[in-house]
């Protein structure tokens, strides 16, 4: 199983507010993410942190799911793209601060990229 790091734009999507009222987030998938993978979820500005632990549970979400979700029927809602969906496991409260992540060598969160080494290893030590 791979681990994966994704941004999230609180201008386009309030997550915060979503994950208080679920656990379950539909998200569109543009990597080889797998199901049974780890996903991290960044969330930008103003909090600039690693908010969520999330498992991949299906990389194939039906068109019923995807009319009733508030992140896939947003504008950019498109039929060619793929969806997935995501469990949250873990919120972390504190959050895993950007700045940590730039010394560890990821300048930026701007797209789905897969974590290893030393990265990976310093966000699995908040699983612990």
């Amino acid at each position: 199983m791979d681990s994966w790091i994704i941004p999230c734009n609180v201008k386009y999507f309030d997550i915060l507010t979503h994950v208080e009222k679920s656990k379950v987030i539909i998200w569109k998938k543009s990597a080889k993410i797998q199901e049974g993978d780890k996903v991290y979820i960044y969330v930008g500005t103003p909090y600039k942190e690693v908010k969520y632990r999330c498992i991949v549970d299906s990389i194939n979400v039906d068109e019923q799911t995807l009319q009733t979700n508030s992140y896939a029927i947003r504008d950019n809602y498109d039929h060619t793209n793929t969806y997935m969906k995501l469990i949250v496991e873990k919120e972390y409260n504190q959050g895993i601060s950007m700045k940590k992540l730039q010394d560890l060598g990821m300048f930026m969160v701007r797209k789905q990229t897969r974590l290893y080494g030393t990265l990976l290893d310093y966000i699995q030590s908040f699983d612990q």
